[in-house]
């Protein structure tokens, strides 16, 4: 009976983006976006003992992204071009994933050049930043920019403001900047939140990990209610999706990989939106969608007809996100046999490469842990307001 009220809250959610949470005030777990105060943890044990995670973190150390002499270049306007790039928005993103490799590098070495060098990055950003101005295309491309730079930047500041207990000592005036830095991005974020494309995604994407992040319930139930009007609005019972999957191999993953990255915050927070079934089938939708581009990936299922631009085939191997995925259907749910393409992808895909639109060094974070150490198949510790889907929708 409660399965099916909660799940029955999710239709609400989906529907109306309202959900009758309990009255009880919502505890947010932290850090959890992107990395648990258990994974980050167990890290420096799992980088020695475990082969993926050894791997990824191999891929983090080479990384141009972890240098300590990297230099940083904050902007007071951020000039992006649709279908291109500029110095500016490279500069955007590339420093919030030198961030967020900084902080990984800190908790797994302990060396505080590491911790000094996130902080100084994240500090300086929340001191200049104003916003995002277009140079080439239509204006609502700083709404996709925004999207795209918000969980990457918040990866970054979850674990320099939340590891162990606020470790890093990273003083409340610079997390109020930061707080500050993050609401005008997200402000700007928002305005492609209904798009059901990966541009709308990528916006809930963003709405979520702040939302977490900054504890705000009314925008962490929003963003759960987005994710679900996604799913049903983009996706097919075949796997394949909506209007990005005829246009190039690439723009699908990206809705895929905020659909994992999503999923698995929520998660962090009791709340499973992995197991989000459609249209009476058995298996969670987002599970039959990775099954199904597995198979384009590996070739089993050929490029679909129609397609406009590139080949299916071998189009992860320069994306992140799929050990997280992997984990969660893999490690806590079983699912090998239920996904035996994806299954046999992701070990030969590890460690992936880095896609700089999103946050990453998933191999290193979730690869390779055992049943035990990736968790319950159920979200664990239902806080006040969680919600379990796995019945369906």
């Amino acid at each position: 009976m409660l399965m099916r009220s909660l799940t029955s809250c999710l239709l609400v959610l989906a529907l109306s983006s309202r959900c009758c949470f309990a009255a009880e005030k919502r505890v947010f777990a932290h850090p959890s976006v992107m990395s648990t105060q258990r994974g980050l943890d167990e890290l420096k044990r799992r980088v020695s003992s475990s082969a993926p995670c050894g791997l990824g973190y191999e891929e983090l150390k080479q990384s141009p992204y972890a240098d300590l002499t990297r230099p940083h270049t904050p902007y007071a306007t951020v000039y992006v071009a649709a279908s291109g790039g500029t110095a500016y928005e490279l500069a955007f993103r590339g420093d919030a994933q030198a961030a967020h490799a900084a902080a990984l590098m800190w908790v797994i070495t302990e060396d505080p050049g590491y911790r000094d060098k996130a902080m100084r990055i994240l500090d300086d950003w929340a001191a200049t930043y104003a916003k995002i101005e277009v140079s080439k295309g239509g204006a609502n491309q700083a709404q996709l920019e925004a999207a795209w730079a918000v969980p990457i930047w918040i990866a970054a500041a979850d674990i320099i403001r939340y590891h162990d207990g606020g470790k890093s000592g990273w003083k409340p005036d610079r997390v109020a900047a930061f707080d500050r830095f993050l609401n005008r991005m997200v402000q700007t974020a928002r305005g492609a939140r209904r798009n059901n494309n990966n541009w709308g995604t990528s916006a809930t994407l963003a709405i979520l990990a702040a939302a977490v992040y900054q504890e705000d319930e009314a925008a962490y139930a929003e963003a759960l209610a987005l994710y679900a009007q996604h799913l049903r609005d983009i996706s097919k019972p075949s796997g394949a999706l909506g209007p990005d999957y005829l246009r190039d191999p690439w723009h699908p993953q990206y809705t895929l990989l905020t659909w994992i990255q999503a999923c698995e915050i929520a998660w962090n927070q009791g709340d499973d939106l992995y197991s989000l079934k459609l249209d009476g089938q058995l298996q969670p939708r987002l599970a039959v969608c990775l099954e199904h581009f597995a198979k384009l990936f590996t070739g089993r299922l050929p490029n679909p007809e129609g397609l406009k631009k590139g080949d299916y085939r071998g189009s992860h191997k320069q994306r992140q996100g799929y050990d997280m995925a992997f984990n969660h259907f893999i490690g806590r749910g079983g699912m090998g046999e239920a996904m035996p393409t994806f299954a046999a992808l992701v070990p030969a895909w590890r460690p992936g490469g880095i896609d700089p639109h999103f946050a990453a060094w998933d191999t290193l974070t979730h690869g390779g842990l055992s049943a035990a150490e990736a968790g319950p198949a159920k979200p664990q510790a239902q806080r006040p307001g969680a919600m379990n889907a796995g019945d369906g929708l």
